[in-house]
């Protein structure tokens, strides 16, 4: 499996916090830190965007590193993705980004009848699924999909603490 595929399926080598990291982009850091904040109601500072990717040995945004539910049961699983997992058809971590995104669903080898996706709410104009209603809220944007809010994106990809 390519490296850069992370633990949820999302491709690190597209990852904005993974080219600004790689490049030493400090333009791109403030502009990814400043769309991050504003996605997600919390200060994000350009320091914070730093990434190696998911799987790879090295520096991970704050978010990576230590809040990311999926990335931490994998670690804990020692599963090499959730493809591989046996839960990943019922998985309430994973099941928000595989039941929208066709390309990581592909990433997994996982096709679209294998996992639907939850039903969701819209929280202050952010769509979220059901059972994680409380609590923080973290988003990734894909390169077709910002997951949580299925809204269509023009190109690029960037993880969303």
């Amino acid at each position: 499996m390519e490296k850069y595929i992370a633990y949820c399926g999302l491709n690190c080598e597209t990852c904005q916090a993974r080219i600004a990291t790689i490049n030493n982009d400090n333009e791109l850091r403030e502009k990814v830190a400043k769309l991050w904040s504003e996605l997600n109601g919390v200060e994000i500072t350009p320091e914070m965007i730093n990434c190696a990717g998911c799987r790879i040995d090295g520096v991970k945004t704050p978010f990576c590193d230590s809040l990311c539910q999926i990335r931490q049961c994998a670690l804990g699983r020692k599963v090499q993705t959730c493809g591989i997992c046996a839960d990943v058809k019922t998985c309430g971590k994973v099941d928000m980004i595989l039941g929208n995104n066709e390309e990581a669903r592909r990433n997994l080898g996982l096709s679209k009848r294998r996992v639907k996706p939850r039903p969701t709410i819209v929280v202050r104009g952010i769509q979220a699924p059901l059972s994680r209603v409380s609590g923080a809220f973290f988003y990734c944007i894909s390169r077709s999909f910002h997951i949580s809010a299925c809204a269509p994106l023009s190109a690029g990809s960037l993880c969303i603490p």
